[in-house]
């Protein structure tokens, strides 16, 4: 009743706003802290003027002072497709430009979907409905649909490329194409840092279960591949930490896997403290049940088939690719695990699921083959046409469930929290007041304020879990003006550095 709510509200705001637009706005709130980098980079050339290791300095930020933030190019490349557009569209709108990138990060996401499961020698048939299910899952629709300028897509796409070259480094035997293979694997995660905080996570999932095959194959008493996908395992290591200690220096390196593991633990396990911990309050990091998993994922049978399509890998791959299944339980395990902390990281379950999935249906299509072998003596050559145009049919019938669900959820999901009232309120800000202001708000609308009004904020999306929280809940709950102004006169002179000072 609330979403019907929420939709009717949409659709009134909608048709009362004056004047048309032609394409939609940008979807949700970080995608317009990356329009505001965006814009920044387009008009001085580069994300901040201070850059340092992995982070820059964001001056709209935690007002007065500023915060430092993790480096990130999805703005570059955001950047980079607006003057690809321009030369076609000269006239072209910033945020229409950019709102088209997710779309092309899917498509190659998709590309790398398909191309994983060709190296795996599924069916034809497997591969196109998987496909399907993958690219139609909704938190994989909801974050990489028209609008959603956020890193999202990249939890998607370097994963999917991951997984091709390291399967292909382990199915190498020469040294020299097993090295360049590895070398590129290498790169693809330092160049993933870049894009995601949380790269360790995946470094972590491919190590331990190169960890785990080379310790099965000591079991196996077959010291050549343990050796091999040891000496795989060791290189990855040693490379990413020195890949990551040029990129960054050698003490941001450190901090990397610091400062992700951190930002992990606040996801996942957001608590009271002395100063309110606003993690709490945000939605997609509240814990995932198991229904709004399935639901998020495409459904039970989804699941379901996901899991059989998990066991069966290793019937399928125990001999030959011992590494497929192992890595594949271990990305399944541990995302699934952290999912259950904070609903965001549901999107990382998509890729093992997806796969397995995909596995489940090639097993179906080999035991349909295998009766169809068995029975076809039995039957006239029209009776057995019949029995394989009608077993193919009804594995690609099953794309009816992800498309039935689209239908359900896809006026919910276009439904963008930036309308036209924001935008007019904002600009009407960036012109009437000194460059030098400072907005309070709650945080929510903190990322709007930065990308069109291109002022400063006491805090907003991305620096929630800070002392401001405290302060600016009183100011705004505070019955006397006069403390009121107290406390917001005490936040735009220092922030919460009277209080630091005052305990120090």
């Amino acid at each position: 009743q609330i979403r019907q709510q929420i939709n009717h509200l949409s659709k009134n705001i909608s048709a009362q706003t004056h004047g048309e637009k032609n394409y939609p706005y940008l979807l949700a709130s970080d995608s317009y802290y990356y329009l505001g980098l965006t814009d920044r980079i387009l008009k001085k050339g580069s994300i901040s003027a201070s850059i340092q290791g992995n982070k820059y300095h964001h001056e709209l930020m935690l007002a007065p002072h500023g915060f430092w933030e993790p480096l990130n190019l999805h703005p570059y490349l955001g950047a980079l497709l607006y003057k690809s557009l321009r030369l076609f569209n000269p006239s072209i709108e910033l945020t229409h430009a950019l709102s088209y990138l997710p779309l092309i990060l899917t498509t190659f996401s998709l590309a790398a979907f398909i191309l994983l499961n060709l190296g795996l020698q599924l069916h034809p048939v497997a591969i196109t409905v998987g496909s399907l299910f993958f690219v139609l899952a909704p938190i994989h629709l909801k974050r990489s649909m028209l609008g959603w300028y956020d890193n999202d897509p990249y939890n998607v796409l370097f994963p999917l490329i991951i997984f091709n070259i390291l399967w292909l480094v382990l199915k190498q035997r020469h040294n020299h194409q097993q090295w360049i293979s590895l070398f590129i694997l290498i790169l693809l995660f330092g160049v993933y840092a870049y894009f995601w905080q949380g790269w360790v996570f995946m470094l972590v999932v491919v190590l331990s279960a190169l960890l785990i095959s080379s310790l099965i194959f000591v079991i196996r008493h077959n010291q050549a591949m343990a050796k091999s996908y040891g000496r795989v395992c060791l290189t990855l290591l040693m490379g990413s930490c020195v890949l990551a200690s040029v990129l960054f220096g050698p003490k941001a390196f450190l901090s990397l896997f610091h400062e992700g593991l951190k930002a992990l633990s606040n996801f996942l396990t957001p608590q009271l403290s002395a100063w309110p911990d606003l993690y709490i309050s945000v939605s997609e990091l509240h814990p995932a049940e198991l229904s709004f998993i399935a639901e998020q994922l495409g459904g039970y049978f989804f699941i379901t088939l996901a899991v059989i399509g998990l066991i069966y890998s290793f019937i399928k791959f125990w001999k030959t690719e011992l590494c497929i299944p192992i890595t594949l339980t271990v990305f399944a395990l541990s995302s699934f695990l952290i999912s259950l902390g904070a609903q965001r990281f549901v999107l990382l379950m998509l890729i093992p699921f997806s796969c397995a999935f995909t596995l489940g249906l090639d097993m179906i299509l080999a035991l349909v083959k295998k009766l169809k072998t068995s029975t076809s003596r039995a039957l006239t050559p029209s009776r057995f046409f019949l029995l394989n145009i009608s077993s193919y049919a009804a594995i690609l019938l099953l794309i009816l469930i992800p498309i039935t669900s689209l239908k359900k959820s896809i006026r919910s999901l276009l439904n963008p929290i930036f309308n036209q009232t924001w935008e007019e309120i904002l600009t009407d800000i960036s012109e009437k007041t000194a460059e030098d202001s400072i907005v309070t708000s709650w945080w929510p609308p903190g990322h709007f304020i930065k990308a069109i009004a291109k002022r400063r904020v006491t805090f907003d999306g991305a620096s929630i879990n800070v002392p401001q929280a405290y302060w600016v809940s009183n100011f705004f709950l505070e019955q006397e003006e006069e403390k009121a102004l107290g406390i917001l006169r005490m936040l735009n002179v220092g922030g919460n550095q009277a209080v630091e000072a005052f305990h120090m």
